[in-house]
């Protein structure tokens, strides 16, 4: 005989309305938009997917700006109704940059508790006119090296298999200071940031190697939040990979 757990209340492991509701709508979307010939289609384009219907899944759905709270353009839901979306997303082979953008960088810049680059970015990736990514957040010992100048800090190094890395907007990357590791938001430009796109398995899930050259470069967050920042990023990248 199976016992219930003290501490857990079963109505928390049921979808709500909102979640069935949002589950239905992606679907009914999906069907329409993203069928096997359509991913073939999406993956001959230059970014490796439907730039418009990018635009509608962001601007019709709010799917991007889930899990951003409403200061910041987003609809202030929880990862649960994200991890939704992306389940979703996963059943249609949907091929865009949903789970570096809306995951990744997103958790990124919420728990850095950075309000400046907050506003800045985050408005952006909810309203879909900003894809984005991490790099140097696996590594052991990250292969980028910040350097401060007299006009601020730029980015040296390379780091490799970057997700969406040769499409993204912005990178927040995972870099080595002489005070120690810490995170920095780039907005790459062709001049100072080489991006090769890499050969992988699955063309949905598209790679870059990345080369900073002298990229400027903004701190995210301190210095001595990093590690943990990381952890709990690449925790909810793992959640929501698992989502897919």
């Amino acid at each position: 005989m199976h016992r219930r757990h003290p501490e857990i209340d079963p109505q928390l492991l049921s979808e709500t309305d909102e979640q069935q509701q949002l589950r239905a709508v992606l679907r009914d979307f999906y069907t329409e938009t993203s069928g096997p010939e359509d991913v073939r289609k999406h993956l001959a384009t230059p970014r490796g997917y439907d730039e418009a219907l990018w635009a509608r899944l962001a601007g019709e759905i709010g799917v991007h700006g889930l899990a951003i709270p409403e200061e910041y353009g987003g609809s202030g839901f929880s990862f649960a109704e994200l991890a939704v979306a992306l389940e979703e997303s996963g059943r249609a082979l949907y091929c865009a940059p949903l789970l570096p953008t809306a995951v990744l960088a997103t958790h990124t810049l919420l728990y850095s508790g950075d309000p400046k680059l907050g506003e800045r970015y985050l408005p952006r990736i909810a309203d879909g006119t900003l894809t984005a990514t991490v790099a140097g957040f696996d590594a052991d010992e990250p292969g980028v090296i910040a350097e401060q100048t007299g006009s601020g800090w730029v980015l040296r190094g390379q780091a490799d298999f970057v997700l969406d890395g040769a499409g993204a907007a912005l990178i927040l990357v995972c870099a080595r200071t002489p005070g120690g590791t810490r995170l920095f938001a780039c907005e790459p430009t062709p001049d100072t940031c080489r991006r090769t796109p890499r050969r992988v398995l699955d063309e949905t899930r598209r790679q870059a190697l990345v080369e900073f050259r002298g990229a400027t470069a903004t701190a995210v967050g301190v210095a001595e939040g990093t590690g943990s920042i990381v952890a709990a990023t690449l925790d909810v990248g793992r959640a929501a990979l698992a989502a897919e």
